[in-house]
């Protein structure tokens, strides 16, 4: 059961309780001095943004990367994870953490922004950039999913399922209402909250929203929208949206975090690996350790490349730069690249490429790249496929390339999960995340209505709608 529905569930078992006599208790009794009725808004922002940074950097990003083949599953579950066998049980805790550990705290910090006398418009404005961002999320990994019935507690127990348009819709509103609201701030936080991304610095969040939507613009094919966006967006590696996270056992990053308590389940993959060698990429071994990567559904526990500091792994010490990022300058200009490219533009693909390029060999590894690799790695002609490779390599252990190896249909040609014993077919891969069994169990006649196959074998070979010039 999601955690979703145990709050519908739960909403039941309290009225029986109160029905059977509760209420004789006062007031003073039932109030628990530790758990408070009412949460500061800035508490409970700071809670969406670990929340959300935990989820896409956790479950999102290392099952999605065991697809794309930066990492393989070499044992136990993960090496299942990685034979195409995703089943609805291992998606309840993500589609738990996204909509009520973030969606419905976004309602919340909304409310609690918007009271008259009382308004934070910059917090309002925040919340509603996460939202929008986080219905995208949940677009590209389920295709089809409740939003507009979603979240109103007993008002709609079985909520509808929204078609990806509208999901897509609902996600620019949300950041077109947020741009507003926080240029109704002016640049002026309300109060002095712990804003964990951007320290408060509401023209940051400005770049991010639009940049987001520049992402999602180009998902669905709109790419002269993606291109306005841009020129409003991030430029810079300083304005990331991105969330650092600590080495107390409670702050680890989630890659870290797996790794130590679930060694032998992980490595990394053999494309990736492969590339960098090829390359003879100076950012080899911040991305991994030495060894060999693992094609995807193999097993392996010797001689194996595992995931290092930069992305979160920490493999010999502890990360001291490892972040979840969310939205990055190095992105916007591999989709900077692209737009150049399928323009015909191959100047600006190219100076879109190297900076994008460049860029990540300083962040990755804190030095500046050398002119022979930047050579040898960049084409003077670029293609799509280009751009596309150097964005895999680039956003190694971000979830963004799995949304590239479809909508492109695996332009890359990344070899999935070989075998004959692979449920969907040898070599093919997984096009969106089954629905979760909660939702199965609790919420059948919408998940039926979507008209989707009810086998999760047949229902993940369902391609998502992206943009109809990449098919």
């Amino acid at each position: 059961m999601s955690r979703l529905n145990r709050i519908k569930s739960s909403f039941w078992v309290s009225l029986l309780v109160l029905f059977i006599g509760t209420s004789c208790l006062t007031e003073d009794v039932n109030r628990d001095p530790n758990n408070p009725t009412d949460v500061p808004v800035q508490n409970i922002l700071t809670g969406v943004q670990v929340e959300l940074a935990y989820t896409v950097g956790g479950s999102v990003a290392r099952y999605n990367g065991l697809y794309t083949n930066h990492y393989a599953g070499v044992g136990r579950q993960h090496l299942v994870l990685g034979r195409n066998s995703l089943t609805e049980s291992d998606v309840n805790n993500t589609w738990f953490s996204l909509y009520a550990d973030v969606l419905k705290d976004i309602q919340q910090v909304i409310a609690k922004s918007t009271v008259e006398g009382n308004e934070y418009p910059d917090i309002h404005g925040i919340a509603l950039v996460l939202e929008g961002l986080t219905i995208g999320y949940i677009a590209n990994l389920w295709g089809t999913a409740p939003y507009a019935e979603a979240l109103k507690d007993t008002e709609h127990l079985t909520p509808k399922y929204d078609s990806r348009d509208d999901l897509f819709a609902a996600a620019h509103k949300c950041l077109d209402d947020g741009l507003a609201k926080l240029a109704e701030a002016k640049g002026e936080a309300s109060f002095a909250y712990p804003d964990l991304y951007y320290g408060r610095d509401l023209k940051k969040w400005i770049k991010a929203a639009h940049t987001i939507k520049a992402r999602y613009y180009l998902h669905r094919g709109d790419l002269a929208k993606a291109a306005t966006h841009l020129n409003s967006g991030i430029k810079v590696p300083a304005d990331d949206l991105q969330l650092y996270f600590g080495t107390p056992a409670n702050e680890q990053h989630p890659l870290f975090q797996f790794m130590e308590q679930r060694a032998g389940d992980l490595a990394m993959g053999k494309k990736v690996i492969d590339v960098l060698n090829a390359w003879g990429d100076p950012r080899r071994n911040h991305l991994a350790t030495a060894g060999v990567g693992v094609p995807q559904g193999v097993s392996a526990s010797t001689g194996i490349a595992l995931p290092g500091p930069y992305i979160g792994g920490g493999i010999g010490g502890r990360p001291s730069r490892a972040a979840v990022k969310l939205i990055s300058a190095v992105e916007a200009d591999y989709i900077r690249a692209e737009l150049a490219v399928r323009a015909k533009n191959n100047d600006a693909a190219h100076a879109a490429l190297f900076r994008a390029t460049a860029a990540s060999v300083v962040e990755i590894t804190g030095a500046q790249p050398r002119n022979d690799y930047l050579a040898t790695a960049i084409p003077s002609t670029v293609t799509l496929k280009d751009v596309i490779l150097h964005k895999y390599v680039s956003l190694t252990g971000q979830t963004e390339t799995y949304n590239d190896l479809r909508r492109t249909n695996n332009i890359l040609g990344l070899p999935g999960y070989a075998s004959k014993a692979n449920p969907l077919g040898a070599g093919k891969h997984i096009q969106r995340w089954p629905f979760p069994s909660s939702e199965r169990d609790f919420n059948k006649e919408s998940v039926r209505a979507t008209g989707l196959p009810e086998s999760v074998i047949e229902l993940m070979q369902v391609r998502l709608s992206w943009d109809a010039n990449l098919k």
